[in-house]
């Protein structure tokens, strides 16, 4: 069993205009309590990405990135409101008003283990 698995993630506002902040709502549960070390090893980090095109990475936009402590055992929901992405540094027409993907990724100890 994973220590550490989101259960949801929730767009709070489906149908938001594109130079609106993006809401999101995530729920996580804790399975074993979290250690803590030197390099506050409990801590887990998360990242709001948007990708720009589908073509290269080298334009996703990072939208909001924070570190969570947590020491325990248990679910936790918490909110989010991400700032919209930058339609300047979209490399074309067809990326900026095309489908397109904003992420949610979650790192502990460094290490991701959702996206």
């Amino acid at each position: 069993m994973e220590q550490v698995e989101v259960t949801e993630v929730a767009v709070l506002n489906p149908k938001g205009w594109f130079l609106e902040p993006i809401r999101l709502r995530v729920q996580f549960k804790v399975n074993h309590p979290l250690q803590k070390g030197n390099l506050s090893l409990s801590e887990l980090e998360w990242k709001i990405i948007y990708v720009g095109s589908a073509e290269s990475y080298v334009h996703d936009q990072l939208l909001d990135h924070f570190f969570m402590e947590l020491t325990s055992k248990g679910t936790r929901t918490f909110e989010i409101e991400a700032d919209h992405p930058d339609a300047s540094k979209i490399p074309s027409v067809e990326d900026l008003i095309g489908a397109s993907v904003f992420m949610v990724c979650a790192f502990y100890r460094s290490q991701e283990f959702f996206r």
